[in-house]
């Protein structure tokens, strides 16, 4: 993986006074780009959580399906929102992350300029990307438009791995499914590899031992999606750990494939428009402020119906549609 960016290069930060998004305009890679959050105890800002939005898109002059990451961004700040524009080309991440690009981009990465994109491996098209802070909350919407090209999805990132992090979530809860809640040691963890979502209110990522900070994902759409969260099942955990702590082991039966992020994949509709998703975190309740397990986990609940439902997850789509939330888990084979 690439080294951590140096602390005197630029970067651009929209806030408030609850949460902070840390952005790297010179990539899109969850390696660059952080949340903070502020602790109510201490007051101090704590870096939570890796973020980013990858792409699948399609390689340039192929059908083949590639996961992208956009670089030179352009970033744009105006009051409580932010326009990141991924330019064209898209440029395929696996030739940074895998070094099977030359020595010298993988060298050089993040560093290109835009003249140089071209030369990379690369999808032809482009993205843009609007975050809106949630007023003095710290919560924020985020949502897309394609630009140009071919867009099959957009991988919403908001915990990606990072290894010294120990306040990864453990659990994932999905609104109106308390008997399918995921946890990282269940012995059918697979089965939540990807798992499909429709008219949901909400899904929460928790720690069951109350460290780190609680966050949930909130639909503004009732729309079809996808949530992809077993990254911390403790085998895919210890092959992780230990490439980062031994750069000559080799995983010989990795666990799964892109079991290493956390968040919610929508795909763009007919005019290029990705629908929106809203992010919340809990800083009252983390650091063990909110107690454990499902104590935890229902004082999460009653937050988000309280303050972002109306007191109402039921009819959370503007009224007119019952929550008859829809769960569709990965097969065994998936």
């Amino acid at each position: 993986m690439a080294a951590p960016r140096s602390a005197a290069e630029p970067r651009v930060v929209l806030g408030n006074e609850q949460i902070r998004i840390d952005f790297d305009p010179r990539t899109s890679d969850t390696m660059y780009n952080y949340i903070w959050v502020r602790r109510p105890d201490s007051g101090a800002w704590e870096r939570v959580h890796n973020f980013g939005v990858d792409v699948r898109s399609y390689k340039s002059e192929s059908d083949e399906l590639v996961n992208t990451i956009g670089m030179d961004l352009d970033i744009q700040i105006d009051g409580p929102t932010a326009q990141v524009s991924y330019p064209e080309p898209l440029i395929v991440y696996r030739q940074f992350d895998d070094k099977i690009g030359s020595p010298e981009s993988v060298a050089r990465y993040p560093d290109q300029k835009r003249v140089e994109l071209p030369g990379l491996v690369h999808a032809d098209a482009s993205i843009r990307f609007t975050f809106v802070l949630d007023g003095d909350r710290p919560s924020f919407v985020l949502s897309g438009q394609v630009l140009s090209g071919r867009v099959r999805d957009a991988v919403h990132i908001i915990s990606a791995l990072w290894t010294e992090n120990e306040g990864l979530p453990t659990h994932v809860l999905y609104q109106g499914f308390s008997e399918l809640e995921y946890g990282i040691f269940d012995i059918h963890a697979h089965m939540h590899r990807d798992v499909e979502v429709e008219n949901m209110a909400y899904v929460i990522f928790y720690r069951s031992d109350g460290n780190g900070v609680p966050f949930a994902l909130m639909p503004i759409e009732p729309v079809r999606a996808g949530v992809n969260n077993y990254f911390d099942n403790w085998n895919c955990m210890y092959d992780f750990r230990t490439c980062s702590m031994n750069q000559h082991y080799i995983v010989e039966r990795p666990v799964y494939g892109g079991s290493n992020d956390s968040g919610y994949t929508s795909r763009p509709d007919a005019d290029g428009r990705l629908p929106g998703l809203r992010v919340v975190f809990f800083p009252e309740l983390g650091w063990i402020r909110g107690g454990t397990g499902h104590i935890l986990r229902s004082r999460v609940e009653r937050s988000i119906v309280r303050d972002y439902l109306g007191g109402d997850a039921a009819g959370w789509w503007d009224g007119r549609r019952p929550g008859n939330p829809k769960l569709t888990l990965s097969s065994p084979l998936a």
